[in-house]
């Protein structure tokens, strides 16, 4: 017994000396061959627990997960231990939720563990990976809460000391630069090591810097610069010299920050090195020395063709290209076409050198400014899914700073351009949301955020989001001009939703806040639309009317003259509309709508009757070398019924002759100027009075074109139906016309492009035939087809009620004839049940059909 004692004692000891001695790997071995031969040894849990830190030390944090996981219900009096351990290795492998979650529990479970005060820091570190500022600020600063009362205890430990810096970066991280301030000084008597103390005071310096006060983080250089000395690290110098340029860049001190950098420049450090040169460069360019600044680095990169800072050089050579690309457009433009060959050139070759910077210098650390400036290129040459990328990884890379913002407000743009408004929302939220204290932003880039925000979330329907930002913006920028564009885009985006009463609403409530803004005349316009949407034309009429009494020298006058005209017509004003309209021809004929004028004024005297003025409308239309070819052949072709209806059938004949003959007509006009072509030659007195029935024939030859030469138009199948009227003609002098007639009737009625007017006249043509042939069983058959239309009535189509008012009328005739009252009177009945109008004129006959029946009985 005693002999497995001592091997049992011996086993665990040897494995403790390799721990001891940072034997890591065969202390692994060894513990976990200890916990298998021994598993019921009292130290057995110590064991797996030292085998799981080994695991940790040779950074197998997923081998420590899953031995801790597993024996966590084998702790003993190590349970603290294990969860402690369990979050430190699910730390190292990067998964923050969970090792805060486990941090957590240590604390809450275990509140006199020796592991408290670094649970509770690797808890507030965890959630500050995660960059849950505002987690990690409640940790660390809550009085009462486990840190502080830790820190009273033990004050002056690493832990403690290092866990108020990490509540200053916080605050920082958060734009609450005060209060980061604040945490920063309550350290100052603190016993911190030489780079903590330099690391309060540089993180000291940027809050200040951050919150605007560049004299105070100046004089924090001197003491920042001895501490950086006294931690003997070449590294903190650097940056302590780089922070000392930037305040004084800041300050407007260029001449100084550039003799600061340039001390780092001289520096042997490649990183130093690398930074100095950017702002050296950087700011020798506020002097437009462009061109020697391009010279000075192609030049570099031929003498030092292998130096760590090539990607400086690239990433500068891009931004100098890209800048004089800007430098080059006289007017900002989104449109690649819009650039000339050296613009596009210069993109190119911008692109080629920050592409240099990204696939040759995987580490650089300037990968995030690449991809923005990148993604710029990309986006000027129209390549928006691919400047999405960029944009992307600038925005995951570059630190928090006016450049991030930049990065995901384009991002944001892009993702709309490319019609992913849900992420675009989101960006755009992240830029008004994270990054708005900045002052850069703020000034430049809040408004255009929101505003783009507002578009975003009205183009996927978060209407609340998108009032939001309205309000917002009202709130913030109301004279910018953004206030304006809000009001008219949110109030555009409540009407396409219907709510056009909302709309109204804040569109007057913004009139009457703000009378005198930019987009007044717009927001009026705006208010009329909604009565418009409404169909509430009298209103919108009024709204019209006063608009262009107010706003005379509006450059959008000729289109709201052109709407008041429309929407008079609209309520039923015709006189005030022809008024308007005969004006706007006059006062505005170079304008584009003053060509929809002339046509409006054409029809208006053809459906008053007046055929004369409508033709003269119509020519002066498509007689104007400015009108657009597709009205100008619609105009000729209503010139043409405007002669026709006036009888004026030479003319009519003539317009639609030339328009048929037109290689350059439409095809849907040639189609309708062959139809009109027919029915004008019907229509016309015969120029034979001896020959009246040769007409038809010429009419046969119009319409048979349209059969022929428009065969899938809409107007084939009543071409059949004319040219079988035609052929009835005919027959009284051939009467084999009948049968060309009834062929042409079944073509109709067959025809693909048939709807119910065409087939139900071409049932009345074969009833007409079978009455000339003396079939009027027949011929009743077909004019019934028509009038109980359900048999020949397709889904989606309505009654023709002309063809069904005469094939009732044609069968109450016929079995008159026959003398078949009852059957006429229910004829009669159901015709007068399909046409209101009819009820007088049919009662009569109904009742005369009556007294028949009843003297019959009698």
């Amino acid at each position: 017994m005693h002999a497995a004692f001592f091997a049992e004692s011996g086993a665990f000891n040897a494995a403790g000396r390799a721990f001891q001695d940072g034997q890591w790997e065969r202390a692994e071995k060894e513990f976990g061959d200890f916990a298998t031969r021994y598993p019921k040894s009292s130290r057995r849990a110590e064991a797996v627990l030292m085998q799981a830190q080994s695991r940790y030390k040779l950074t197998n944090s997923v081998g420590a997960i899953e031995l801790l996981s597993a024996n966590l219900d084998a702790t003993g009096k190590l349970a603290d231990e294990y969860r402690f351990w369990l979050a430190e290795a699910r730390f190292q492998d990067g998964d923050f939720g969970a090792a805060a979650v486990d941090y957590a529990a240590v604390v809450k479970n275990f509140p006199k563990s020796a592991r408290l005060l670094a649970a509770i820091y690797g808890e507030a570190l965890s959630r500050f990976r995660l960059e849950d500022w505002p987690a990690t600020v409640k940790l660390l600063r809550e009085q009462g809460g486990a840190f502080q009362a830790a820190v009273k205890v033990r004050p002056n430990d690493d832990l403690a000391l290092r866990g108020q810096l990490l509540l200053a970066e916080a605050l920082f991280n958060q734009m609450e630069f005060r209060d980061a301030e604040n945490a920063l000084n309550s350290l100052a008597a603190a016993p911190l090591p030489p780079e903590s103390a330099w690391r309060r005071q540089y993180l000291l310096c940027r809050s200040q810097r951050a919150d605007g006060r560049t004299a105070d983080a100046l004089a924090g250089i001197a003491p920042l610069a001895s501490l950086a000395q006294a931690a003997q690290r070449p590294r903190l110098t650097a940056l302590t010299m780089e922070l000392q340029a930037e305040i004084l860049e800041q300050a407007g001190r260029v001449d100084e920050a550039v003799a600061a950098y340039e001390k780092n420049l001289a520096s042997a450090s490649p990183p130093d090195r690398r930074q100095a040169l950017l702002k050296v460069i950087k700011l020798s360019l506020k002097q437009n020395k462009t061109a020697e600044t391009l010279a000075k680095l192609e030049q570099f990169i031929q003498q030092h063709p292998a130096d760590t800072a090539l990607d400086l050089v690239q990433l500068t050579l891009g931004e100098l290209r890209l800048k004089q690309f800007d430098d080059s457009l006289a007017v900002p433009t989104n449109s690649a076409a819009a650039l000339s060959a050296p613009q596009m050139s210069l993109l190119e070759q911008a692109g080629t050198n920050f592409s240099n910077v990204i696939t040759g210098h995987a580490a650089s650390a300037h990968l995030g400014r690449a991809h923005l400036q990148r993604g710029w290129c990309r986006w000027h040459l129209g390549r928006f899914a691919e400047s999405a990328v960029d944009f992307q990884a600038a925005a995951e890379k570059l630190e928090f700073s006016g450049d991030q913002a930049v990065a995901r407000y384009k991002l944001a743009e892009a993702q709309a351009r490319l019609g992913d408004s849900t992420n675009a929302l989101k960006n755009f939220q992240l830029v008004t949301e994270r990054h708005a204290a900045l002052p850069e932003v703020k000034s430049t880039l809040l408004a255009p955020a929101l505003y783009k925000l507002l578009r975003a979330a009205l183009a996927i329907g978060d209407l609340a989001t998108a009032s939001a930002a309205l309000r917002k913006i009202l709130a913030e920028f109301p004279a910018g001009g953004f206030g304006d564009r809000a009001v008219l885009l949110y109030g555009q985006g409540l009407s396409q939703r219907g709510s056009t009463a909302e709309a109204r609403g804040e569109f007057e409530n913004f009139l009457k806040t703000f009378p005198g803004a930019a987009l007044a005349a717009e927001v009026h316009l705006a208010v009329a639309r909604t009565y418009v949407q409404d169909g509430n034309w009298r209103a919108a009429a009024a709204q019209y009317d006063a608009w262009t009494a107010q706003f005379t020298n509006s450059p959008a006058l000729p289109q709201a003259e052109y709407d008041r005209a429309w929407l008079h017509d609209q309520a039923g004003d015709g006189a005030r509309a022809l008024a308007l309209f005969t004006n706007y021809v006059a006062r505005f004929p170079a304008a584009h709508n003053a060509m929809l004028a002339q046509n409006w004024l054409g029809d208006f005297f053809f459906s008053s009757g007046q055929f004369v003025k409508a033709e003269e409308n119509y020519q002066r239309l498509f007689q104007n070398t400015n009108c657009p070819p597709d009205l100008a052949y619609q105009a000729r072709l209503a010139a043409g019924r405007a002669a026709f209806a006036r009888q004026g059938f030479e003319n009519a004949r003539s317009y639609f002759t030339n328009l048929v003959n037109d290689t350059k007509c439409p095809a849907d006009v040639a189609a309708q100027a062959l139809f009109a072509l027919g029915d004008t030659w019907i229509e016309e007195p015969p120029a034979d009075r001896a020959k009246p029935l040769e007409k038809f024939a010429d009419a046969i030859n119009a319409f048979s074109r349209v059969t022929q030469t428009h065969a899938t138009n809409r107007l084939a199948p009543l071409a059949w139906g004319k040219i079988g009227n035609c052929h009835l003609q005919l027959a009284s002098l051939d009467p084999r016309r009948y049968e060309a007639a009834v062929e042409s009737y079944k073509k109709a009625m067959e025809h693909p492009q048939a709807d119910f007017a065409a087939r139900a006249l071409a049932e009345l043509g074969l009833a007409n035939v079978l009455e000339k042939q003396s079939q009027p069983a027949a011929a009743l058959e077909h004019y019934q087809n028509v009038l109980y239309y359900e048999k020949i009535l397709r889904d989606g189509e309505q009654p023709y009620a002309r063809a069904v008012k005469e094939a009732g009328l044609a069968a109450g005739r016929l079995l008159e004839e026959q003398q078949k009252w009852e059957d006429a009177v229910k004829i009669y009945q159901r015709l007068a049940g399909e046409l209101p109008a009819l009820r007088a004129a049919l009662d009569k006959k109904i009742e005369k059909l009556g007294e028949r029946l009843r003297a019959t009985k009698n």
